[in-house]
């Protein structure tokens, strides 16, 4: 007698499973059925089973027609439920890989700071992505001149170029080099040249002294027949520093005067600055230029001047507290000065404006600047009379987080006049997808343009032309619309900014750029900006019209 079989008993896990096979039997792929041919009357069967073991109305009797139905079938629903998950599982496994990857890109990347970083930084992408940046306003196109080089100028390590004040056309030219004719070997000779009408004839100068292994120039800020002339001799044979040549003209290099060196500690001369404003001689270092005065509290004769040609020499730093750290902004007749100094009190990266309006003799603060090693420019434009004699004035300086200056150096800047607070500026627009963190990324500030324009280079522009590096944009801030205008001309890879001259209140800028080759070739450029400069953008009328 054949032994009866126990009824099956559905749990609600195994509903749960038949429900989902149900489904899976009902939406399987045609590949499915074909590969599995010798089963479909087997799956047939479990398909039938399913609902009368599901379905409130199921009986005992109608499980007992059929005992060994559900039990044939429950092998093949287990193994299609391996294959299909339930939705709640589903979510459930991608839920923690997708947390097992998140931890581990966390660990990876740096923890807290850099996450939250880089998540800036995917917002900034999407956010660049769904508000594209306005076409940007540029100005009226017009490209750079070039200058015909001095004779002789090339193969040339370095040439300094000083262009003469309120002449557009006129400029200084200096340099050294073994090349020059009647050199003898191994000795280097300095030539210097002067033209008034825009490089289309240089005419020499007769230096009272031609051997030096360097050769600069300045030109007064405020007259134009004068320049300083500065040539180097390096090093003596124990390295002592040797004091530079120093020699005045006041007629175009007609004649000079030979200016004496103050007398001072041997390394005085290695590293210094100078500046010729209306005839007076500014002299400034880290160390003290001058002999007999204390080098710890003011004055320290860092920063000296002479108004007779180097006869005499004034202790221009009195009332400077921390001369160490001085940087001379700019010159304004009537002996005039605007600087920076390091704030002796503050955390090492801060600094304090001052001014003197008597040569140097005393100075007075005119407060803290904004940032971290801040760069503070006006114009060079000696008739400037706007503002207390110094026009709008701007600073760049590092960001500052938490009190430390930022890392990686991020820059910022910011506008005022002499007596107003410091107003934020935007930085010029970078192309999408730039990196506004890298170091290519960050403005150089080329100076104060006319109508008190800041004039900077932010982005890159491709290579070319043989240039040793790529081209930068030039932007031109507008402080009356407060808008970055685009320069469509780039500013020339390898750029050197040699200097600018003022002529009724147009801006000439001189710049030279070195371009591959045996031997390479200097290249002498100007490029115009006028007064009336934020008129003509405007308008949309091409500069100098």
């Amino acid at each position: 007698m054949a032994r009866e079989e126990a009824p099956t008993v559905w749990s609600d896990d195994d509903r749960d499973d038949l429900i989902v096979t149900r489904q899976s039997l009902d939406t399987a792929p045609n590949r499915a059925a074909a590969s599995h041919a010798h089963l479909r009357p087997i799956l047939a069967s479990a398909a039938d089973a399913i609902p009368s073991a599901t379905s409130p109305a199921a009986t005992s009797d109608a499980e007992d027609t059929a005992p060994h139905a559900a039990p044939a079938a429950t092998p093949l629903v287990r193994i299609a439920w391996d294959r299909s998950l339930t939705m709640r599982q589903k979510l459930l496994r991608g839920a923690a890989i997708s947390l097992l990857v998140a931890l581990t890109l966390y660990l990876l990347i740096g923890g807290p700071a850099t996450t939250g970083a880089t998540l800036s930084r995917v917002g900034d992408a999407i956010n660049a992505q769904l508000h594209p940046p306005k076409p940007q306003p540029t100005l009226a196109e017009r490209g750079y001149i070039s200058i015909k080089s001095p004779p002789g100028a090339n193969n040339l390590s370095q040439i300094s170029i000083a262009p003469a004040i309120g002449r557009g056309d006129s400029a200084w030219a200096c340099w050294s080099s073994p090349f020059a004719r009647h050199t003898r070997s191994g000795v280097w000779s300095a030539r210097a040249f002067y033209t008034a009408d825009g490089g289309a004839h240089w005419n020499p100068l007769a230096l009272p002294q031609t051997a030096a292994l360097g050769c600069s120039v300045l030109a007064d800020g405020e007259r134009a027949e004068s320049a300083l002339v500065l040539l180097t001799q390096g090093l003596a044979t124990d390295g002592a520093c040797i004091a530079p040549s120093l020699y005045l003209t006041a007629d175009t290099g007609a004649s000079w005067t030979s200016v004496p060196w103050p007398r001072g500690p041997a390394g005085s001369a290695c590293q210094y600055q100078a500046a010729l404003q209306g005839g007076a001689i500014y002299l400034w270092a880290n160390n003290p230029l001058v002999q007999g005065t204390n080098r710890y509290l003011p004055p320290t004769g860092r920063l000296i001047v002479s108004r007779d040609a180097g006869q005499t020499w004034a202790l221009a730093d009195n009332g400077l507290d921390d001369s160490a750290g001085l940087n001379i902004i700019g010159f304004r007749p009537g002996g005039h000065i605007l600087a920076s100094i390091a704030n002796a009190r503050g955390s090492g990266s801060s600094s304090i404006l001052m001014r003197s309006d008597n040569f140097g003799a005393s100075w007075s603060s005119l407060g803290a600047l904004p940032g971290a090693f801040p760069q503070v420019f006006v114009s060079s434009d000696s008739s400037v009379t706007d503002h207390d004699g110094w026009g709008r004035l701007y600073v760049v300086a590092r960001t500052v987080a938490n009190g430390l200056p930022s890392v990686p150096p991020t820059k910022t800047l910011a506008t005022t006049y002499i007596g107003a607070p410091w107003t934020p500026i935007p930085l010029p627009p970078l192309e999408p997808g730039a990196n506004p963190d890298a170091l290519s990324s960050q403005p150089l500030v080329i100076g104060v343009g006319p109508a008190a324009t800041l004039e900077a280079e932010r982005g890159i522009v491709e290579a070319r032309d043989a240039q040793l590096s790529p081209s930068s944009h030039l932007w031109v801030w507008n402080p009356t619309r407060r808008e970055w205008l685009l320069d469509p001309q780039a500013v020339p890879g390898n750029l050197e900014m040699q200097g600018a001259a003022w002529r009724a209140g147009d801006q000439i800028v001189w710049m030279t750029t070195l371009q591959l080759g045996v031997p390479p070739v200097l290249h002498i450029y100007t490029r115009t900006y006028p007064a009336d400069l934020l008129a003509h953008t405007r308008s949309g009328a091409p500069l100098g019209s």
